[in-house]
This record gives C-alpha cells, structure tokens and sequence, in this order.
C-alpha cells in the first residue's frame, strides 16, 4: 500500500478535514500535465495557522471546524 501523506503528529477528523481542504485548495497546481508526485509534494510549502510561539496552531484547526453549521455531521 502506498502512503504519501502520512502524519507526524496527532490527528483527529476535525484536523484532518482542515488540512484536507488546504490541500484541496493547491490542487490547480497539479494539472495540465504536471503531476502531482512526492517529490513535488515535499517542495510545496502550505500555509497553516501558527502559535505565538511559531508552533503550528492544531487547536485553531480543530475549533474552527467545530464551529462549521455542519460540523456536527462530521
């Protein structure tokens, strides 16, 4: 089985909904004939909201899905 993206921290579904969206949103980057590979995966950069501290801000994620009207769906 193939894995390209696979995480290294802890995910839960209202995380991964967000950064699914992220990436959904670059996709225009991978057509008309270039291809979506790992190797042009690591050399995208994906803009996440970040701490004070400069950590990636996981809990913003997750509490700004919950907030969603349908997140309850999830």
């Amino acid at each position: 089985m193939w894995k390209f993206l696979e995480p290294k921290f802890t995910i839960n579904k209202y995380i991964a909904m967000f950064l699914v969206t992220i990436l959904n949103q670059e996709q225009y980057r991978y057509s008309y004939g270039r291809k979506c590979s790992q190797k042009n995966l690591r050399r995208s950069k994906i803009k996440l909201p970040i701490t004070n501290t400069g950590k990636i801000d996981f809990e913003f994620m997750e509490n700004y899905i919950k907030s969603l009207p349908y997140s309850s769906s999830l």
